[in-house]
């Protein structure tokens, strides 16, 4: 495809120059990829490899297929990865390239297994967990991002990193969902995305900190017993 430089190029806010610093990107807000027709669309994206990135090499037509889907309509958090390192990913309200020689993402955690209650140290994560059994009776059981309580948990219980398929049935519903689509639907950013704690016990997962508790660990009103689960910063 032919390049070269026309009144779609103005959606590109950063200007024309050659890349910067790894892991320097730019933003294309929706609203005005909206205006585009496909192959003005085609243009921009050339003029953007070429002028931001220094890619002045064709690109297969398989990846500027891919890249509309996802400028078009794809789910906020999509991505599609171009040659030489570029990825072009969908936010929640613009397109933005950015370059593969950044810093990637966090290595994830190692999986900790806790046997019973007490308090562990989770120490990848920066944070210490109490694990203790408490009479709910009269107390808020009302979950936190740092504190939650549940009933019929049983030992021993796994903290790792989200997998792909993981579900859960969230609190107050009947049926499971992706892990995933209830990231997106929170607009919870990939990169955190990935650091988040999944505490699962035998029978699948049960709470995801300042995301999701588990409908299948709700403490009742006829509940005698309950775990607290608590997470404090580590001590240094």
């Amino acid at each position: 495809m032919g390049r070269g430089a026309g009144p779609w190029t103005e959606p590109w806010s950063t200007g024309r120059r050659r890349a910067g610093p790894a892991g320097t990107g730019v933003s294309i807000p929706l609203e005005r990829i909206g205006t585009l027709t496909d192959f003005h669309l085609y243009l921009l994206i050339d003029a953007v490899l070429r002028d931001h990135f220094g890619i002045f090499q064709d690109i297969g037509r398989k990846h500027y297929d891919a890249a509309r889907k996802i400028m078009r309509g794809g789910r906020t958090g999509s991505s599609v990865q171009f040659p030489r390192g570029v990825t072009i990913r969908r936010e929640a309200r613009a397109v933005r390239f950015v370059s593969g020689a950044g810093p990637g993402p966090e290595p994830p955690a190692p999986r900790a297994i806790l046997p019973g209650e007490g308090t562990f140290s989770l120490p990848s994560r920066g944070l210490s967990l109490e694990i203790s059994r408490i009479d709910p009776s009269g107390i808020d059981l009302k979950a936190s991002a740092n504190e939650a309580f549940f009933h019929g948990v049983t030992f021993p219980v796994t903290v790792r990193n989200r997998e792909p398929g993981d579900r859960v049935v969230p609190f107050g519903m009947k049926g499971r969902r992706k892990l995933a689509d209830i990231f997106t639907d929170l607009k919870i950013p990939p990169r955190q995305r990935g650091l988040a704690a999944v505490f699962e016990d035998g029978r699948g997962i049960f709470w995801v900190p300042g995301v999701v508790t588990s409908e299948g660990s709700r403490v009742g009103p006829r509940a005698r017993s309950a775990l607290r689960f608590r997470l404090l910063p580590e001590k240094k």
